[in-house]
C-alpha cells in the first residue's frame, strides 16, 4: 500500500482499528467472483479511527464495478472491456489512456464455460487526518480468475493498490500500483504494469 505510506510519512500518532474491526469481511458481488472485503485499519494523525461503513461500502462496489466490468466481461463474452472512466479522479483518468492495458483484459477469448477465481481479495486501509476523518483509503486487490476456452485455460492474476478519495462526493481512484500476469492459450504469458504518480 505504497500511496498510503508515503502520506503517513509525515504523520505522528498514528493508530490501527483493533484487532477484531480488521477481522471483518463482507462479501460483495454475486456468481463466482464475488469479492471478499476486509478492512485492515486505519493510520491516523489524530485520535484513533475507523473507516466508516458509508465508505466501504461505496469503495466496495467501485472495485466490484471494476473487476466485472475490466475483467469477468471481456473474459466471459471476448468482447472489449466496459469504459472504466467514471471510477477515476481528474488527475488519474488523464493517465489512463495510457496505462490502460494494465486495468482491462480486453482481447481475450470468449469463456466457453463459467469465470472462476482461485483469490477475489479487497483489502482496504486508510488514512485520517488530526480531526479522524478518513481521507484516502487505499484498496488492496488480489484477483485471480480463470475460464476454459475453445484454446484451452486462460487467466489474469491482477495485483493493485487503488487510492481512493471523496472526490465531490464519490469515492474515486486517485492513484494506482498495478500488476496483471495473463495466460492464453497459444501465446506467450504476459505480464503488464501500471503505477501512476502520487
Amino acid at each position: 500500500m505504497l500511496a498510503v505510506a508515503i502520506a503517513l510519512a509525515g504523520c505522528s500518532g498514528s493508530t490501527k482499528n483493533d484487532a477484531a474491526a480488521r477481522k471483518t469481511t463482507t462479501t460483495v458481488g454475486k456468481g463466482n467472483i464475488a469479492l471478499q472485503v476486509s478492512v485492515a485499519g486505519v493510520e491516523s494523525a489524530g485520535q484513533p479511527a475507523s473507516v466508516p461503513d458509508a465508505v466501504k461500502a461505496a469503495i466496495s462496489q467501485a472495485v466490484d464495478t471494476y473487476v466485472q466490468s475490466a475483467t469477468v466481461h471481456p473474459m466471459r463474452t471476448g468482447k472489449p472491456a466496459a469504459d472504466i472512466g467514471a471510477l477515476f479522479a481528474a488527475p488519474a483518468v488523464a493517465r489512463l489512456a495510457t496505462d490502460l492495458p494494465a486495468f482491462i483484459d480486453t482481447g481475450l477469448p470468449a469463456a466457453t464455460g463459467p469465470v472462476t477465481a482461485k483469490t477475489a481479495t479487497v483489502v482496504l486501509t486508510g488514512l485520517a487526518q488530526q480531526d479522524s476523518s478518513v481521507v484516502l483509503v487505499d484498496a488492496g486487490l488480489n484477483l485471480d480468475v480463470g475460464a476454459k476456452t475453445k484454446g484451452g485455460v486462460e487467466s489474469v492474476h491482477r495485483t493493485a493498490d487503488l487510492v481512493f478519495a471523496n472526490d465531490n462526493g464519490t469515492w474515486k481512484i486517485t492513484s494506482y500500483d498495478v500488476h496483471v500476469t495473463r495466460a492464453v492459450p497459444g501465446d506467450a504469458t504476459s505480464t503488464t504494469t501500471a503505477v501512476s504518480a502520487r
